[in-house]
């Protein structure tokens, strides 16, 4: 489509991201690794976390956020079984696009740095 390079450019504007983002309970965590699987935008990877429990969390891994990539669909915490993962308000709050006319100047204007 017209707008794959978009995508492309480290995914600063590829998709408008909610006002929400995740934030994990690694207590909780049992390391299955679903919500990383799960992220279309692989905001979420697993990492070494030797606090865990080993009779909860086996691999003794939970999930690590990469922010800026994060647009807070949700996909990972409806996939999370231990429900450890939550959405909860971005610091600053963004207003999407009112029309596609402000959505392509905004593309423009992203390519551009």
């Amino acid at each position: 489509m017209w707008f794959e390079p978009f995508y492309k450019m480290d995914r600063k504007k590829s998709l408008d991201s909610s006002n929400f983002i995740v934030k994990a309970t690694p207590e909780t965590c049992k390391g299955c690794g679903l919500c990383s699987k799960r992220c279309p935008m692989e905001a979420l990877t697993m990492k070494p976390f030797p606090a865990a429990d080993p009779k909860l969390n086996r691999k003794a891994q939970v999930p690590k956020l990469t922010a800026k990539h994060c647009i807070g669909c949700g996909v990972c915490v409806v996939k999370c079984p231990t429900q450890s993962l939550i959405l909860e308000p971005r610091p600053i709050i963004s207003d999407p696009p009112a029309t596609a006319l402000e959505w392509v100047k905004d593309y423009w204007q992203a390519r551009e740095r």
